[in-house]
């Protein structure tokens, strides 16, 4: 930061004290609680995304082999030893291997997200306001609680003193 950009922000700063609120915004910094409520469904979306790419890589390594229509996220475990490819023969030893870890590694992320959406639904927000605001969403058709958790933490933390 350089002289000039001091004289800026102290003009910006007696302009703002001498009651000119147009000057800049001051921002609310949300205290260590309300991050950490925030954690949850950052979290959650993150291993969604990770369930999505292991449900598409291991549809895309049946689907070489010529295996369509298989619902990998179904609650039925998929059944490798039973598979067989587009041309009657079993799947390679090392495929169904890898296959095979991939579908353990879905089931651990599978399982955590689950375990995340219980805490989600569980623990409510310290804040009655915004636990209320939050109960008010879920509600509502077409808002369920993932939406709502996000709205309520991400948005309606703070309070809006204007329109705008």
């Amino acid at each position: 930061m350089n002289r000039i950009d001091v004289g800026m922000l102290l003009r910006a700063l007696i302009a703002w004290s001498q009651g000119d609120r147009h000057v800049w915004s001051v921002v609310r910094v949300p205290n260590v609680e309300e991050k950490d409520l925030r954690r949850s469904h950052r979290e959650r979306d993150r291993l969604v995304c990770e369930r999505t790419a292991h449900i598409n890589r291991i549809k895309g390594l049946l689907f070489a082999q010529g295996i369509r229509g298989i619902n990998v996220k179904g609650k039925k475990t998929l059944q490798i030893d039973k598979l067989v490819t587009g041309d009657g023969r079993p799947l390679p030893l090392r495929l169904a291997s890898e296959i095979t870890r991939k579908i353990a590694r879905l089931a651990l992320i599978q399982e955590q997200i689950a375990t995340l959406e219980r805490e989600r639904d569980q623990a409510p927000t310290p804040c009655k306001a915004t636990q209320k605001k939050r109960l008010q969403l879920i509600s509502l058709n077409g808002i369920g609680p993932a939406i709502a958790a996000v709205m309520t933490r991400e948005v309606y933390y703070r309070q809006f003193e204007n329109r705008r």
